[in-house]
């Protein structure tokens, strides 16, 4: 739908469910005939079709792009920051980043400038400080707690301050600091990544686990691959299948299919072998939405998208389109 510098975290790092918006979406962006609007929960069409690109709603409003410029709207489509910008995010903590004269720069809801445009490359998180990288530099900086100035944590792979913690990597080891940039946890593990629900997954010896916030060891190390905790479990992966894990390390759901989404709103998007088609699943492992589409998001609001044919579409919990796919 975009093509951007702008970075977001990939699932593969964090749960779909960190991803969501501090409060349910109560608009879902749609497209016809290659223009972009949205819809309420009902499916009814509340803000017309006619920007060229859109993102999500955030905090009140949505960055939309308008005659090649792009500005924010409201819940109501009325333009609370003019299109002016060369691109342009989702808003965060009170702040967004957007693009002016090839670099990136921060706004606040009234369109003023927080950070002057100056940084190369911008990664969003939904907790925590956004990284940064300026002066054709690999590596990622955080902005600090108030994000108007750099914090003193510098890293090639930004994980996010997920719960007021980072992974970062010392002498070929991976611990967890703060936004100071002290470790909180020792770096001892192979591999980390951030937390979610007071937990996070770690490498040791080649097999995942998880620690705690005290850095204690929870669920031994014995998977393949474990996504972030949401809504009490976790998504894991045992030679190249996944299924669901409680907190306690017992299963939900054996490993059984080739790709799980993490759990949101009690639900559960997943592949199915045979048919290559995505699905749904409830809390308790069991198929809820029969495997027919050919992609499939996680529920946010009560929807979830999926694409059929390239078509762009939404359901309610049951399962039951009330946004028919449409291109």
């Amino acid at each position: 739908m975009r093509s951007l510098r702008f970075f977001v975290l990939l699932a593969a790092l964090l749960p779909p469910a960190l991803h969501a918006q501090a409060s349910a979406p109560r608009r879902f962006q749609v497209e016809q005939n290659g223009k972009w609007g949205f819809i309420d929960n009902s499916g009814k069409l509340v803000i017309p079709v006619k920007f060229s690109q859109v993102q999500s709603f955030a905090e009140g409003l949505a960055a939309v792009q308008y005659e090649r410029k792009w500005g924010y709207i409201d819940e109501l489509g009325t333009f609370s920051i003019e299109p002016q910008f060369s691109d342009a995010s989702e808003f965060g903590d009170g702040h967004a980043a957007v693009e002016a004269n090839g670099f990136w720069g921060f706004i606040d809801k009234s369109g003023k400038f927080t950070i002057l445009p100056q940084f190369d490359r911008i990664m969003s998180f939904v907790d925590g400080p956004p990284a940064v990288t300026k002066n054709g530099s690999e590596y990622w900086q955080y902005l600090d707690e108030t994000e108007t100035g750099l914090s003193n944590v510098v890293t090639n792979i930004p994980y996010g301050f997920l719960e007021g913690l980072t992974p970062l990597e010392l002498g070929g080891k991976h611990g967890y600091v703060d936004l100071r940039g002290h470790f909180v946890i020792p770096p001892r593990f192979d591999a980390a990544n951030g937390f979610s629900e007071s937990l996070a997954a770690v490498e040791i010896g080649g097999k995942w686990g998880v620690i705690d916030k005290s850095g204690q060891v929870v669920i031994r190390p014995q998977f393949d691959w474990v996504m972030g905790f949401s809504e009490g479990v976790a998504v894991v992966e045992v030679k190249h299948k996944n299924g669901i894990i409680r907190k306690d390390g017992t299963w939900v759901l054996p490993p059984t299919y080739p790709f799980l989404h993490s759990m949101s709103e009690s639900r559960a998007a997943f592949v199915d072998q045979a048919s290559g088609k995505w699905g749904f699943l409830d809390e308790t492992g069991n198929v809820v939405i029969r495997p027919q589409f050919d992609t499939a998001g996680s529920f946010e609001g009560g929807l979830a998208q999926v694409q059929v044919q390239g078509r762009l579409g939404y359901i309610d919990r049951n399962g039951q389109y009330v946004w028919n796919p449409s291109k």
